[in-house]
């Protein structure tokens, strides 16, 4: 969407005014600049309410405004420019890009490069680094006023001889192009800062514990091992089943495969005739199969997913790292994927462990006490279509459930369900444990990189040397520099 599209340009352009000192001491000095400032304030606000346009979901336009009232401490009055079409919008952006790089000999890629865009990142540009910008500000607003009057008194008096080229009034010291170097250019770009949060020495978060890496490895190992017990334990009490001989009528539902238990065979007499009863009473596990899972309802594929953390947190905690500062750090969604999953695993499973799960399952695929109606067989007339339980119905179920009960299968798998279930608990409250134990990321750090970077980016565009804060970087990542490695071979190369 091309609104948002300019409303990011507009926000990265405006960060980057106010967090250069000498761009931002103009706002205070220059009058006319700070017109154009608010002007684009004015338009990110119109971009906001008139084109919903926002940049990732968020809107800069008080802070941005809370800042110029900071520096200048005035109160500048921010409104929406009613009627305004997105083609003005722009233009006006394009006229207060180039005016920045025309009257302050800053690059265009300067001050519209885009940067990580936070409401506190906006805050912190209210504060001068360099107490000396204003002055020089000042000054330069001087020279600029001094050759507008000079300017003006040329115009009156008429040119003087050798002010202007022959080739349609160039300055005498105009830059020719003719002359551009691009390999300095290049130069140039090579030896741009590299970004603290791409230099492996930079540590942003708030703590450093040791014991991280060991936690880690147990957390993982706990992980594994809960994953690699669910899964097993999901396949078994799907696919393993329990052999029942207790013996059953079974009447089949017309026009369908479906069976439903009407008793033990004592009045297989009464249903002589109809074929939809089986002819005589057979033992269920000959026909039917029995699983802890089909009898608690769960599905085969929750279990799979149980794997999941196990390869997740496998890999974020036990695979080799790029580099060490990894070792500290956990990764936010690995973690939570794997809380939900783990904890959904474990806790389904207290549907097999309910004492009542057998007997719900069997009365289920029973005839009710007071029958069930059936449409379609003839057979069923002298009762209305009403289908009732044998006499020996309920007593065939105790049988059932007994069996099961006593089954060497079932006990064995729910002792495995319990212990399974425990340390699937188990793994999912550490994993908690190490979300909460795991260093937060230090803000004011990023905000005090973000800073340095850019004031080393300024002095090396002026020509000029800026050495970022070393108390940013952490030495015991030092090996991990692959920068400084690079820099060091260059040197031995030559």
């Amino acid at each position: 969407m091309k609104e948002n599209k300019l409303y990011a340009h507009i926000v990265y352009t405006l960060y980057n005014t106010f967090n250069d000192d000498n761009i931002k001491a103009q706002v205070i000095v220059n009058p006319d600049f700070k017109k154009l400032v608010i002007q684009q304030i004015c338009n990110l606000l119109t971009l906001e309410k008139e084109f919903n346009a926002n940049l990732n979901d968020n809107k800069f336009t008080l802070s941005f405004a809370q800042v110029l009232a900071d520096i200048t401490n005035e109160s500048e009055t921010i409104e929406k420019v009613d009627g305004a079409t997105f083609n003005t919008l722009d233009e006006e952006y394009v006229e207060f890009v180039q005016y920045i790089v025309q009257n302050f000999e800053i690059e265009k890629s300067y001050i519209t490069r885009e940067n990580v865009i936070t409401n506190e990142l906006i805050d912190a540009t209210a504060d001068f680094t360099d107490e000396k910008a204003i002055e020089n500000a000042q000054d330069k607003l001087k020279i600029k006023s001094n050759e507008k009057e000079l300017a003006e008194l040329h115009d009156q008096t008429g040119p003087t001889v050798g002010s202007t080229s022959a080739m349609g009034g160039m300055g005498a010291n105009f830059p020719d192009p003719n002359n551009f170097d691009m390999s300095q250019m290049m130069q140039q770009m090579a030896n741009m800062p590299v970004p603290p949060r791409l230099d492996p020495r930079f540590y942003f978060y708030t703590s450093k514990p040791k014991y991280m890496p060991l936690l880690k490895k147990i957390v993982a190992g706990v992980v594994i091992l809960a994953s690699l017990l669910l899964v097993i334990l999901w396949f078994l009490t799907s696919y393993l089943n329990i052999h029942l001989n207790t013996k059953v009528i079974v009447y089949t539902l017309p026009g369908t495969n479906s069976g439903i238990i009407v008793g033990g065979g004592a009045d297989t007499a009464l249903h002589n005739g109809n074929n939809n009863f089986s002819k005589e009473a057979f033992p269920f596990g000959s026909q039917y199969n029995f699983s802890i899972m089909q009898s608690a309802g769960l599905q085969t594929f929750s279990g799979i997913l149980s794997i999941l953390p196990g390869i997740f947190l496998g890999y974020e905690l036990l695979g080799k790292k790029r580099f060490k500062r990894d070792n500290y750090v956990v990764r936010f969604w690995p973690v939570v994927l794997s809380i939900v999953i783990l904890l959904y695993s474990a806790l389904s499973l207290i549907q097999v462990l309910l004492p009542n799960m057998v007997e719900k399952y069997f009365n289920k695929i029973s005839v009710p006490n007071n029958g069930v109606i059936v449409k379609n067989d003839p057979g069923l007339a002298i009762t209305g279509g009403l289908l009732l339980p044998d006499s020996d119905l309920a007593e065939t179920i105790k049988s059932l459930i007994n069996e099961v009960y006593n089954n060497t299968t079932y006990q064995i798998l729910r002792i495995f369900t319990v212990i399974s279930m425990i340390i699937g608990l188990i793994a999912g409250i550490l994993v908690v444990i190490l979300a909460v134990l795991a260093p937060k990321v230090d803000r004011n750090k990023l905000i005090r990189a973000n800073t340095e970077y850019q004031k080393a980016v300024t002095a090396m565009m002026s020509g000029q040397k800026y050495e970022m804060d070393p108390t940013l970087f952490d030495d015991e990542f030092k090996d991990d520099n692959v920068f400084e490695k690079d820099d060091s071979d260059g040197k031995k190369d030559n």
